[in-house]
Parts: structure tokens; sequence; C-alpha cells
């Protein structure tokens, strides 16, 4: 199977409304063309004030991992019908993923209808964690952690 020459990858994660300092967000962008992909993490919301920013790296993505790592997408059959249900509430966690595979752009619900396809969805969100390696996500973790212990429970220093 080989990979489509446009084939790109959107993956934004929130983990609910919770109040600071335990809110965050991270996303995942793999590009046509581009050699390293990017991973961004925000601790707290947008807009919070001083202390909230958003981290920033690249990483290396090569051939073989994107290769890789579109196979296993197509085996959790990305590019099928989905179908949206109802969501969940305020304190869910969100999952909002794009893919542009060989056929088409699939953009898949963040709150897909069956108790099946949620669990694919979580599949494919694994999936495409799984490409950014340990080392940085272990760093942002623990400026994570360092940040939420220096903070009072309404986000301020």
């Amino acid at each position: 199977m080989s990979l489509p020459s446009k084939f790109a990858v959107s993956y934004v994660f929130q983990n609910g409304s919770l109040p600071p300092p335990y809110h965050y967000e991270l996303a995942i962008r793999i590009e046509p063309g581009r050699r390293e992909a990017l991973y961004h993490f925000r601790p707290g919301y947008p807009g919070q004030g001083e202390g909230v920013q958003l981290w920033r790296a690249t990483f290396p993505l090569g051939l073989t991992e994107r290769e890789a790592l579109y196979k296993k997408l197509v085996a959790l059959e990305f590019e099928r019908p989905w179908r949206a249900g109802p969501s969940p509430g305020i304190a869910s966690p969100v999952r909002l993923l794009t893919i542009t595979g060989a056929r088409k752009l699939t953009r898949v619900p963040a709150f897909p209808a069956s108790q099946k396809d949620q669990a694919r969805l979580l599949a494919l969100c694994k999936a495409v964690e799984s490409v950014v390696p340990r080392s940085l996500k272990e760093e942002f973790e623990v400026r994570y952690d360092r940040l939420k212990l220096n903070r009072d429970p309404a986000g301020i220093r």
C-alpha cells in the first residue's frame, strides 16, 4: 500500500471543560511534503491570562513512519461513512480528527453515534498519538506538572 501524495492528519484533543489548571489541549499535524510533524500543547484555556502559552515542537516523521501510520488508519477504516451522535456534555473530552487519504478528506465526528465507532475513533487517535516521540510527550507533561504546581485553583500564579 503506497502513501497518498496528499496524506495529511490534523488531530486536536481537549480534555473537557475542567477548571484551571487542569484543562489542556494538544494537537498533532502531519502535512504532505514535510519531513517533520508538529506537536502543540496548550495548558489551560486560550485567553485565560498569564501562564497560558502554546508550546510547540516539531519532530521527524519519515516516509516509513508515515506509511506505517497510514496503513494503521486504513486498517481502522477511517474513510468509512461516519455518523455523529449527540455530545455527552461539556465535561467530556473532545477529539477532532481530520485525515486526507487516497480517496478523500475525512472528518471523523468528535462524538460518533455508535459505541463501535466511538472505539474506532479512540483507536485512530491512539495511532496518531503514537507517532509523537515519547521523550517529547514526557517533556511537555513535566512542564505541565510544574505549571500546575505553581498555580492556585483559579489559575493565577
